[in-house]
């Protein structure tokens, strides 16, 4: 009965989960939308491969940096001060070997591809790496006022500059980003200003080595789980620039972008779900009533939405994006049939990082990888981004039933 009562609670309070993860949406949906209106297929496509090429090799120095903040804070957050001060060197060690070493990546992987382009790409992951951390301390402390804050006072001001350079026909791409960059920062600022709230005690001083390689070692099978969770995501991305071209990438990751937005209906129960799965680990009733509450309403949420999506994805990939992009009809409705799949092992995700089964979710995530790059290098060539699609949809199901079955196992035992 506690659990219930504490599950009613957890889906009320999500309501400012839901407003901040909203108003992000927003942004990014309308700051991708501007480019792909305003830019040619090409220039879009080569920044999103260039943007999620920065990001892949992010997640290998980042291991989950922002969920083990979360999930640590929120079980102890009487010791969140010495959890932070120890993530905070972490973050900065990491984000010095991951500027040079991703700059003389990419730079080597797409030698055609200006040098300042990659450079203000790369500072964009870092600075969005750390309002993601800071984020995680706010969401462990329950403070989703104050991430909802922040972007409601950054946010609007990066579109209306946007806006602002096409309407005197500044169309650069790199002024887009340079805007986009600085609104980061700004946000960045008004979460560390709210930190004050939190009552935490910590300060910037050095530490060892050795506590910096604890951290690390605390947080190894979560990074496992979080690159290769990562990688069976944005591997197909990668692989269309390389073997197709940036226009196909282009019309791959517009329905793409579609169908992940959809997860907002959804992702906002599962932030707050994290904090709550992760008090109730050590009971497998719990755990199991749980899984059991979500994934209902995980149904009643996105079977109406594949609905939509798939009936009208050439009536919504016209209104938003034109004619351009109405060849991408058939991927969007591909697409639509994995949206249940991905909110359920969103689920099944966090249910095993929870209780503390990281190991689990890394070895599932290495085989989905494993199986689409596989797929993806054999069937590219022939079938082009339709190939992409169908994988996609294929890997969300596998990673659903395959933590689904570790999880009953779990519970069993």
């Amino acid at each position: 009965m506690s659990f219930l009562i504490s599950f009613k609670k957890s889906v009320s309070t999500s309501k400012y989960i839901f407003g901040y993860q909203l108003a992000e949406r927003i942004f990014y949906f309308g700051f991708f939308l501007l480019m792909a209106r305003t830019l040619t297929a090409e220039i879009f496509g080569e920044f999103t491969a260039v943007f999620t090429f920065a990001n892949v090799i992010y997640v290998f120095f980042d291991f989950g940096l922002s969920i083990h903040l979360q999930k640590k804070i929120a079980e102890k957050k009487h010791n969140s001060s010495k959890i932070i001060t120890e993530a905070l060197w972490f973050f900065i060690i990491i984000s010095i070997l991951y500027l040079f070493l991703s700059l003389f990546i990419i730079s080597k992987f797409y030698p055609k591809t200006d040098l300042f382009f990659i450079i203000i790409v790369v500072f964009s992951i870092i600075l969005l790496a750390c309002t993601s951390s800071l984020s995680a301390i706010f969401l462990a402390h329950q403070r989703y006022k104050d991430i909802l804050g922040s972007i409601i006072l950054t946010r609007p001001l990066i579109i209306l500059l946007i806006l602002f350079l096409i309407i005197i026909k500044l169309i650069q791409i790199e002024y887009f980003i340079e805007i986009w960059l600085i609104g980061i920062v700004f946000q960045i600022i008004i979460l560390v200003w709210n930190l004050k709230n939190l009552n935490l005690d910590f300060k910037i001083v050095p530490t060892s080595f050795k506590n910096v390689f604890l951290f690390v070692t605390t947080i190894v099978p979560l990074g496992g789980a979080v690159i290769f969770n990562y990688l069976y995501d944005k591997i197909d991305v990668l692989l269309i620039s390389k073997i197709l071209d940036f226009s196909q990438v282009a019309y791959y990751t517009i329905p793409y972008g579609i169908y992940k937005s959809s997860s907002l209906a959804f992702n906002f129960l599962l932030i707050s779900g994290l904090n709550r799965i992760s008090s109730v680990s050590r009971r497998n009733s719990a755990v199991w009533l749980f899984f059991k509450l979500y994934s209902r309403l995980l149904l009643i949420i996105t079977l109406p939405l594949f609905f939509l999506l798939y009936l009208f994805s050439d009536k919504i990939l016209m209104f938003l994006y034109g004619n351009e992009y109405l060849q991408s009809t058939i991927i969007l409705k591909i697409l639509s049939v994995g949206l249940v799949g991905m909110s359920f092992n969103n689920l099944t995700g966090i249910i095993l990082n929870g209780i503390g089964k990281y190991k689990i979710n890394m070895y599932i995530a290495i085989s989905a990888f494993m199986i689409n790059i596989t797929i993806n290098y054999l069937l590219l060539p022939y079938y082009g981004i339709v190939a992409s699609a169908l994988i996609t949809v294929i890997i969300e199901y596998y990673i659903f039933f395959g933590g689904l079955t570790n999880i009953l196992k779990l519970i069993r035992n």
